[in-house]
């Protein structure tokens, strides 16, 4: 028994190894927009390369390993979607998380500068080219989380009694995947998204394109320095955002969000939080914030427990949602 367990573990270890040439042919995958062309009828492999101007026999490779992956199907000389890769990776799909590994691709520039982070504690500095491409690069992040926030809306909505919420402030809420997801399904509920001048601007987009203009509003606002939107909130949701700041930030985040509820209102802070959620997923993120921000890092469950309790925020909960986040949540007393 010992010999085989050691094996698997060996088998592991060395699959964390190969873990790139996968994410890179999921990555091209998408970039080249080939499950998008799956999207129906079975198509030979001459057909696919030719869509897509490439080399039939070298994309008859990429396609063996997607079929491997579970990601294709084949039928004779033909090739499809399965229900995985169409329902996810088909841009159609209402579920369609492409953005996602779009931005996952993108940081493997700032991954690969690792070593110089972990000797001097801190980001690289991006080269010129990379802030030229900012305007690109923030429509790939927001697309990115909107796709991530749309698959866990509803495991969100299920810890949260929404039904009893009249006015919700959805803080650092990009372009407003929740406050749109929670709008539409409870109607009663009115919500407004703050963020920064660049983002809020793809927000009213996003808003409008969801019919929800006359209930949800995007407003300018950065979460330290300006007044948040005038109150009282029954509900303040800050998502993916105290990551970002120091220890010290996000405990005026949480005051100055605590402040704006009304009483017995609810406080959810959503992100990922150690002792809560998949640990290597949360681990893993911490890094990608000590190589991507200036001072951002994940914090202990207990930590931001003791941020809210500070605030005067009570009866905290917590809940695993996936993709390595979590919620802590509590009632203002």
């Amino acid at each position: 028994m010992k010999s085989a367990s050691a094996s698997h573990k060996v088998e592991w270890l060395l699959s964390l190894g190969t873990s790139f040439q996968a994410s890179q042919v999921l990555f091209e995958s998408v970039r080249l927009g080939l499950f998008d062309l799956l999207d129906g009828a079975w198509l030979h492999a001459g057909s696919i390369a030719s869509s897509l101007s490439l080399a039939p026999a070298a994309v008859e490779r990429l396609l063996r390993v997607l079929i491997e992956m579970g990601i294709l199907a084949k039928k004779g000389p033909c090739y499809r979607n399965t229900a995985l890769s169409k329902k996810y990776l088909c841009a159609a799909s209402s579920f369609y998380i492409g953005d996602f590994f779009m931005h996952r691709q993108s940081l493997q520039q700032p991954w690969s500068e690792l070593k110089a982070s972990l000797k001097n504690n801190f980001m690289v500095r991006p080269d010129r080219n990379r802030l030229a491409d900012y305007p690109r690069q923030l429509k790939k992040f927001t697309g990115a989380m909107d796709a991530l926030g749309r698959l866990k809306s509803e495991h969100i909505m299920a810890h949260l009694a929404l039904a009893d919420t009249g006015r919700m402030l959805d803080l650092g809420g990009g372009i407003g995947t929740y406050a749109v997801h929670f709008s539409t399904r409870h109607p009663h509920l009115q919500a407004v998204v703050c963020d920064l001048p660049d983002v809020v601007r793809l927000a009213q987009r996003n808003i409008q394109k969801a019919g929800l203009q006359k209930r949800v509003s995007a407003v300018e606002g950065e979460c330290l320095f300006d007044p948040l939107p005038p109150g009282p909130f029954d509900l303040v949701f800050i998502s993916n955002l105290l990551h970002i700041y120091n220890e010290a930030d996000c405990k005026r985040i949480v005051k100055k969000a605590a402040a704006a509820l009304t009483k017995g209102g609810t406080l959810v802070v959503h992100d990922y939080i150690f002792g809560c959620g998949d640990s290597v997923s949360v681990s893993l993120f911490d890094m990608t914030m000590l190589i991507g921000t200036p001072q951002g890092r994940c914090y202990e469950q207990a930590d931001i427990a003791r941020w809210l309790r500070a605030a005067g925020i009570k009866k905290i909960q917590s809940a695993e949602i996936l993709a390595g986040t979590s919620l802590l949540w509590g009632e203002k007393s």
